[in-house]
């Protein structure tokens, strides 16, 4: 019998100094840019979906008893999928894409994309993410990427600020971007060790997309067959 996992809400990431949304999101503002001074790190695309986390044994969205909704259906079935080949103690942190939110994308290459994964108290590598997100799709057959890298190398405050403004990858708007420090990062390191940059007036865009019928992003052609 399989016993359920503890559940773990996924920590509030705090904005850059030159975020746009400061404030608006309800998250703070990351008080110094020393942990980034010297280290290899992955800026990522900030992707606008819901954050979502997959264990072994269940999944919930970032609130811990979130309940059903239409536009969840998809990933709970993509869950029971890949489930079985979930090691225990590992959760998987992604945006689940089904429901268009604040911005529509036209070509994702799956309604889940994974951004972290976490053995117990620390969160993996970028290379070991990247790595056990490849050995699930074998064991599983499903298709789980990461989500898209848009720099990595030696922190550079210039080079990171230019990412923005910039397309989406996978359409004509990007919600921002995530930068992190490539290497595994403990839970008391998190608040010195990631950071997001958020467009300007992103949760000012109209009703949430909850309360509104459920509008499906698209996907890449040869994931449509």
């Amino acid at each position: 019998m399989n016993v359920t996992e503890p559940s773990v809400k996924y920590p509030r990431t705090l904005h850059l100094p030159w975020s746009d949304t400061i404030g608006d999101d309800g998250d703070h503002v990351l008080e110094s840019l020393h942990g980034f001074l010297g280290q290899e790190v992955v800026v990522t695309e900030k992707l606008d979906g819901e954050n979502t986390t997959l264990y072994r044994t269940h999944l919930h969205a970032r609130s811990l008893d979130s309940g059903h909704h239409p536009s969840r259906g998809w990933i709970k079935n993509f869950h029971a999928r890949l489930a079985p080949h979930i090691s225990s103690g590992i959760r998987i942190n992604g945006e689940s894409m089904f429901a268009l939110h604040s911005i529509f994308y036209e070509s994702l290459p799956s309604y889940f994309l994974v951004f972290g994964i976490w053995r117990g108290d620390v969160l993996l590598g970028w290379d070991e993410t990247a790595q056990l997100c490849a050995e699930l799709e074998e064991l599983s057959g499903e298709i789980l990427p990461v989500v898209p890298v848009l720099y990595r190398g030696v922190w550079n405050e210039k080079t990171v600020r230019a990412l923005y403004p910039r397309e989406s990858q996978f359409g004509p708007t990007s919600e921002g971007y995530v930068v992190r420090l490539a290497h595994a990062i403990p839970r008391d390191e998190w608040n010195r060790s990631i950071a997001k940059y958020v467009r300007p007036r992103h949760v000012q865009t109209g009703p949430h997309w909850m309360l509104k019928p459920v509008e499906k992003n698209g996907l890449r052609p040869s994931e449509m067959a």
